[in-house]
């Protein structure tokens, strides 16, 4: 399927052409349906037509079927080390973890195994510990009309290379390229059909390089963070930061959260 619901040759099925179900191609996904029942009684293949009872989740707001649909999202790798956080935080697993020390799943983790930070009651110490160590990457995408929009540009590898001088990392790594002297991280990336993209990440509040990065031919990605990510940045959005403020130093970081324990695995 397109992303409009009809059916494509663009997303994973490239042989259809030259077959029976080119027919199908461009069709809605309902009409689809129908067709291949249709072709299926056509060429006399059709054993059975029977009613049953089943479940199939639907949109509370359009009221249609939801579809499975596999779509690309950013991701933040929980579990991966971070060099720059080894001096202060040291390396290697957490002792009886599989939690690198230097991993932000390492930083939310080692507060409640040295006693800084506590639950009450206290098993629900085991239920954020248990999150935390069987954790995944975490998806911080979404498609939503409203939302704090991902800072990240992404345009074609010639179009960034004729406009800024890049120093990508042939490791994977996020290089780094001085704009209006702030460094900004990017980041080389080969797509399906070959072409190569770069992905550039801008601090906030930086618009001059945003319309530059534009000019270049850049587009911003149309997605959103999920709202859980920006939860997190309430504190620094509403109390000044990254300037130390008077009110960033009097109630943050704070030491009583209250909580509803089913949001333990996702907020806290």
């Amino acid at each position: 399927m397109a992303p409009d619901g009809t059916i494509s040759d663009k997303y994973g099925w490239p042989d259809a052409v030259g077959t029976d179900a080119e027919q199908m191609l461009g069709m809605d996904r309902f009409e689809a349906r129908e067709a291949i029942i249709e072709w299926f009684r056509q060429e006399n293949l059709l054993e059975e037509v029977r009613e049953y009872t089943h479940q199939v989740g639907h949109s509370y707001r359009s009221h249609v079927p939801i579809e499975p649909y596999l779509s690309d999202q950013w991701y933040i790798a929980v579990k991966k080390p971070i060099s720059n956080l080894t001096d202060k935080f040291g390396d290697g697993m957490i002792d009886g973890t599989n939690v690198p020390a230097n991993s932000l799943a390492g930083l939310a983790l080692q507060p409640v195994l040295d006693g800084r930070m506590r639950f009450v009651p206290k098993r629900y110490a085991g239920v954020y510990r248990s999150w935390l160590e069987n954790l995944r990457d975490w998806p911080i995408s979404r498609q939503l009309w409203w939302g704090h929009q991902i800072p990240i540009w992404k345009g074609e590898y010639g179009q960034f290379q004729a406009g800024f001088d890049c120093n990508l990392n042939d490791d994977g790594t996020p290089g780094k390229v001085s704009i209006d002297g702030v460094d900004v991280a990017c980041i080389l990336r080969t797509e399906e059909d070959q072409s190569q993209h770069v992905y550039v990440s801008v601090p906030g509040g930086n618009e001059s390089i945003e319309q530059k990065l534009e000019a270049a031919g850049l587009q911003r990605d149309p997605d959103v963070l999920d709202t859980w990510f920006s939860s997190a940045l309430w504190p620094f959005s509403t109390l000044g930061w990254p300037e130390k403020t008077p009110e960033m130093e009097t109630y943050y970081p704070g030491n009583v959260l209250c909580t509803a324990r089913e949001i333990i695995t996702l907020w806290v």
